[in-house]
């Protein structure tokens, strides 16, 4: 079970972790203090090296800096 603020990411041109999937582990986050989801504009499963990494990077750094006030 899954308590703690969670984020969950995906590229919206993943084709690895299909939206559906994505959907269901998000929506069995019900124990999480907190959750976000967040869609990667013009992204793959490997958005992290791609063209809009910065977008995930920002995401990311959002979510953590939530947790640090």
């Amino acid at each position: 079970m899954v308590t703690v603020p969670t984020l969950v990411a995906r590229g919206e041109w993943d084709e690895v972790t299909l939206l559906g999937d994505t959907l269901g582990v998000f929506a069995a986050l019900s124990n999480a203090r907190s959750k976000r989801l967040v869609v990667i504009g013009s992204a793959s499963h490997m958005a992290f090296i791609e063209k809009n990494r910065e977008q995930l990077f920002h995401e990311v750094q959002i979510f953590l800096d939530e947790g640090v006030q």
